[in-house]
């Protein structure tokens, strides 16, 4: 359970959605078709955000009803999707040759602003998933639902059909769980969570990967590519070496190829985040893979998001169950 529940957090692949269209209908028929949907849709979109924007003026807070049109609205209006191949092996080669590589301030503030631009607006946030986790050819899938306090404190639930078999809360310190198959509880500093899992891990790494953020966001910037419809940022630190891809025309963080380096140890994540939808005004991508190489092994994460919500009160029930004895870990 112990290396499930961390791993369970972390990491992400792009699925597309695909679009059925009828194969009798003529090509200028279909596009005229979708043309004339799109143009609905955005007059809808156009009257919806008024709607908002009057309440907004008046300070007075937008119904959720109206809110969550909107978001259905803008999920209906046609988006970019990308299929990119994954290179995070020439990543590595790379890393001794750009220690001394610096970019103008003109780079590096796009980068940054990029950087900002992708991540998501939140105080608090509530997610629903399903996860399938995947080692050494055996499948496990199970349900998790996230509570975050953001910078401070999260909440998870891990559920097999429909019953609970872990909780724990984690901050930005330790990780408290139980595990109510076995009637064991553990606690650890993250300093212990990263030697039991082999994966340099902290708080807001782990928080960034729930809620979709970007991860190894905050090195130097060595590299800014603009492709016209992607834009690729690599960071470096001594510790890591990172190349994020973000789709130009909406900012969202598309695909994440990080290498972790300390010491003799060094470890490979590869992520892609896809089907972005409009959840509460925000740009959630609801499936992601990440695939996870290590000295242990290799490791395979899906996660889809099934419901996203942000900014509502939170209530983090956790209390260890009487006669439960602490799990020993080896």
């Amino acid at each position: 359970m112990n290396r499930i529940f961390i791993l369970s957090v972390l990491l992400l692949t792009l699925f597309s959605s695909c679009k059925v269209v009828p194969f009798f209908m003529p090509k200028e028929s279909i596009k005229k078709r979708e043309q004339e949907r799109v143009e609905r849709l955005e007059k809808r979109k156009e009257k919806t955000e008024k709607k908002i924007a009057r309440k907004e003026r008046n300070k007075k807070k937008p119904k959720k009803r109206t809110v969550k049109k909107l978001d259905k609205l803008e999920n209906k209006l046609p988006s970019d999707t990308l299929n990119i191949g994954l290179d995070s092996a020439s990543l590595a080669k790379k890393q001794a040759n750009i220690k001394e590589v610096t970019v103008s301030s003109s780079i590096n503030d796009n980068a940054q602003a990029m950087l900002k631009a992708s991540a998501i607006d939140y105080s608090t946030a509530k997610l629903k998933t399903k996860i399938e986790y995947k080692a050494g050819g055996k499948n496990q899938r199970f349900n998790a639902q996230f509570r975050i306090d953001k910078d401070k404190k999260i909440w998870v639930s891990i559920s097999v059909v429909a019953l609970e078999v872990a909780r724990a809360i984690v901050t930005p310190d330790s990780v408290i769980a139980y595990d109510r198959i076995n009637k064991k509880y553990f606690q650890f500093s993250f300093d212990e969570i990263v030697k039991l899992i082999n994966i340099d891990v902290d708080f807001k790494t782990l928080q960034n990967i729930i809620v979709g953020d970007a991860i190894g966001g905050e090195g130097n910037i060595f590299e800014y590519d603009d492709f016209g419809g992607t834009v690729n940022v690599g960071l470096r630190s001594k510790e890591f070496l990172n190349k994020l891809t973000f789709n130009k025309s909406d900012s969202t963080l598309r695909q994440v190829q990080l290498q972790l380096f300390r010491g003799e140890y060094a470890s490979k994540i590869l992520g892609m985040l896809g089907e972005y939808e409009k959840e509460n005004r925000r740009l959630i991508s609801k499936k992601r893979i990440y695939n996870i190489e290590d000295s242990r092994g290799a490791f395979n994460l899906e996660i889809e998001v099934n419901k996203a919500e942000f900014d509502e009160k939170l209530n983090m029930p956790f209390t260890i169950p009487p006669k439960y004895e602490p799990a020993v870990v080896k």
